[in-house]
Order: C-alpha cells, then structure tokens, then sequence
C-alpha cells in the first residue's frame, strides 16, 4: 500500500491509474471484519483500528466524546464539494453549535409540508417514467427527484432539467475519482494527503458543481439577501430561514470567512448530503423489489402489514443493508485503550454500519433481504438473542443498541434523518401505487463504496402504469 501511494504521488496519471487499481472498499472486507470485535491494522497512514463491539461503538459515538472527530481524510475528500460546509468539518465547539443549529431549523420544517412535495414532485417524474418506457436510469433519475425536492423545500426553487443532469453526472464522476483508501496509501501528513485529492482531479470536478449550485441557487440568495428580507416571513423560502440560524453564529476563535463562502458552503451540504443518501437508498430498494427472489416480483406490496408498517419495513431493511454511508472513519486524537489494544493519538478508527447491520450475532438471518422483520415495531433497543436451538425463522430478536445505525449515532447523527424517512416513504408510496417496474438485461449493480453506498452504474428499469381493480388486478 505505501508503494500504490508514493507511486500515486508522482503524477495525475498514475494517480488516477491508482484509484482505478485499488479495489473498493467493501470488497477488502472479509470474514473477520464481519465476526471479529475489534482488528487493528498498520496502514502506511498509522494505525487503523475496525470495531463491531458495541461496547466500543458507543464510546466512540457516544454524544459528549471529543476524541474521535470526522476523519481529516473525510475532510480533506470533501472539501472541492463543500469546502468549510459544516458536515465536512471535524468536530468541536463550533461545529457542534451549527449542527445544533441545523437540527433546530429542520426540526421547524413540517413534515406534511415535506411530504406534499416529495409526493407532487414523485408524480411529475413517474408520469415521465411511464412515457420513457425501459429507458429509465433508475439511480440518475432518483438523484435528480431528491435534489429537486430537497431544492424546492429549501429554496423554493429548483435546477432546470439540463442543468439537472449536467449536475448529477459530475457528481457521480466525483464518486468516481475520490478514493478515501488511496489516501489511507499515503504518509498521513496534510501536504501528502492534499497533494493526492489535486492529483485525483476533484478541485475541476468541483467547482463545476459549485458553479451549477451559485448560479441557481447562491447568486439569487444573495441578491434577496442584500435588498433585506425579513428571514422570519412566511413567504420567504425554507433556506432564508434556516441560514440565519447558522450564519449568523457568532463562534469564538472562528477565523473570517466571506458571507457569501460561507452560505456557498453551507448550499452545496444541503444540495449534496441532503439528496445523495436519500437516492442511494431508494435505488435499492427498488433493486431489491424488481428481484424475483425478493418477493416475487412486488408480491411483498400485497402483505398483512398496514401500509405505513409495510413502507417503513421496506426501507429500514434497505438502510439496513445498503446503509448509505458504509464506514464511519474518525481520528484518534488522544491515545485510547480497547479491548486491550493500546491505539496511539493520530490513528484512525472504522465504525462500520456495513458490518454491523450484517453481523450474525445481531441479525437473523443477516444477508437477506426481509422487510417482516420490522413488521413488529422492531426498535433498537437492547434485547438478548434467541437462545441456541430457539426457531427464529419467524420471530426476530429485538436490535441491540448501535447494531443499526444507518444515520449515525451520538454527536453525529444526521440531522436529516426524520426529513429522509418521511421523503422515502412518500416516494416508495407513490411509485408503488402508480407503476409496476422490472429490470432490463444487465450486471448486478455493486455499491460505489468511495463516498456513499450508491450503486457502480445507472441500471435501468422498464416502468408500466399499475392497472386499477376495474381492469381485473
């Protein structure tokens, strides 16, 4: 690995040459990352610590930990995206103070509100859907539906559909060129790290997409802003509102940034974090539905369980398998002792959702897809697991604290989170009723594992409009 890295570190060429040759992330996992409790590794970065103890989990995502901030490698890969944006940042007073600030503008936004748009704007998509036929890019055309409908909640307005897909085919290209374990090849220092992200060509990447973001979204902002809207008016977009609360954070030692960087900044994370996730999840999920092992081809949709049951059933078992972000990669910023193993300050450390979620001891089961297991109000809340011999084909064990955690825990959990899960259900539902989907000929997706979860190409789908009772089904 220190080899692939100072190679990588000679040219863009041999750079990219790098990230193309290194294998994704998930597929490095084997068996003991699944069953062992804790491994360390000696990484040319430092020292690496993967953990599935619980135990372990929640001391580094617990809510007043301070030791294990993002990663500075999340950071530095995120950077061309979102530059200071707040969910790029490591940890601290300060970013603790905006993150709380998000989650209590979010908080203000109602959810009939996100679901009455979430459900206009999935029916405008469906009815071209159905025109389109078997020509439909399933993940592109749910990343392009999220982003209108986070953008329209926020701003009041969205991307044109040329700007749409220029926008959502660069940011797969970024997916495409950021390798957090190339990063993991190099030396660890800041100038070897930053060297490596310039060589994989994100900054060119990125400001195409801040460019897209500024001229749609930014340039407008700041013209309101300047002629002085009232932030608290009813008419006034959701973002107007929701920016105030983090901007105009006075946070002690916080060096000057322009207010237009840091608005800047603060769009691309709604734009991107608040659409890519959401997207991931629901592509699939609706993989998983269109298999003829999953349920026969939608045959789950006509199950016992009541409709709001069913919906969330469906996509809790989707998070539970794909989980839109696999690895939650932190530093050690003081030396830690686990398990009797002693990590020194500059290590890492992965909390894996991917992992965890799979893991035989926490799940029956755990490689199949199955809905019914949250059909009975499952909740993470601590339970033993059925004793040895005990039949669980049909009784699931109570999730164990941290065992699922597709939005994070602690300090960390995504602010998004009640937003996502009413914006899937309104999808999920409104596709469901309206249409019947199947695949057309093509490899089984694989998860990207760079950044997200979100499938290696756009599978397409054949879309037909779901015939009602009169005409027999």
């Amino acid at each position: 690995m220190g080899l692939v890295g100072w190679l990588a570190q000679r040219s863009p060429l041999l750079c990219r040459i790098a990230v193309r040759a290194l294998p994704n992330p998930i597929k490095l996992l084997t068996w003991k990352t699944y069953e062992r409790w804790l491994l360390t590794f000696r990484l040319p970065a430092g020292q690496m610590a993967f953990c599935n103890s619980l135990e372990v989990v929640d001391e580094v995502l617990k809510r007043d930990s301070v030791n294990f901030p993002k990663s500075r490698f999340v950071t530095v890969l995120l950077r061309p995206l979102i530059g200071d944006g707040v969910f790029g940042q490591g940890g601290g007073p300060n970013v603790k103070a905006k993150r709380r600030a998000y989650f209590l503008a979010l908080a203000e936004l109602p959810e009939q509100e996100v679901d009455r748009v979430a459900r206009e704007l999935t029916r405008e998509y469906v009815a071209r859907w159905l025109r389109e036929g078997d020509k439909v890019a399933v993940p592109q055309e749910l990343s392009r539906l999220t982003i209108d409908i986070v953008s329209q909640l926020m701003f009041g307005t969205r991307f044109t559909e040329a700007e749409s897909r220029q926008f959502v085919d660069t940011f797969f290209t970024y997916h495409q060129k950021a390798s957090a374990v190339l990063l993991l090849c190099s030396s660890g220092r800041a100038d070897a790290t930053q060297d490596l992200v310039n060589k994989m060509g994100l900054k060119a990447v990125g400001e195409t997409l801040r460019t897209l973001i500024d001229q749609r979204f930014v340039a407008p902002f700041m013209q309101e802003k300047d002629g002085g809207f009232d932030p608290q008016h009813p008419d006034v977009p959701y973002f107007h509102r929701l920016i105030s609360e983090v901007i105009d954070l006075k946070l002690e030692g916080e060096t000057a940034v322009p207010v237009r960087q840091q608005i800047h900044d603060e769009i691309s994370v709604l734009i991107l974090a608040g659409h890519e996730t959401t997207a991931s999840v629901l592509s699939w999920l609706f993989w998983e539905l269109s298999s003829p092992e999953s349920y026969r081809g939608n045959l789950c949709l006509n199950a016992d369980a009541a409709p709001v049951e069913l919906m969330t059933g469906l996509i809790n078992e989707t998070l539970r398998l794909y989980p839109p972000i696999a690895f939650f990669l932190r530093d050690v910023e003081q030396e830690a002792l686990f398990r009797g193993k002693t990590l020194s300050a500059g290590s890492s450390i992965v909390v894996s959702p991917w992992t965890l979620q799979r893991h035989k001891s926490f799940w029956h089961d755990p490689a199949n897809f199955c809905p019914a297991r949250w059909f009975n109000g499952n909740k993470a809340e601590d339970a033993e697991l059925p004793t040895q011999g005990e039949d669980t084909q049909c009784q699931f064990p109570k999730m164990k604290r941290h065992s699922f955690i597709p939005f994070g825990a602690g300090t960390r959990i995504c602010p998004g989170k009640n937003f996502a899960e009413v914006e899937m259900r309104a999808i999920l539902s409104e596709v469901v009723a309206a249409t019947t989907f199947s695949r057309r000929p093509g490899p089984a997706p694989q998860p990207l594992g760079a950044l997200t979860t979100r499938p290696d190409y756009n599978f397409r789908f054949e879309f037909q409009p779901r015939l009602g009772p009169k005409q027999g089904t």
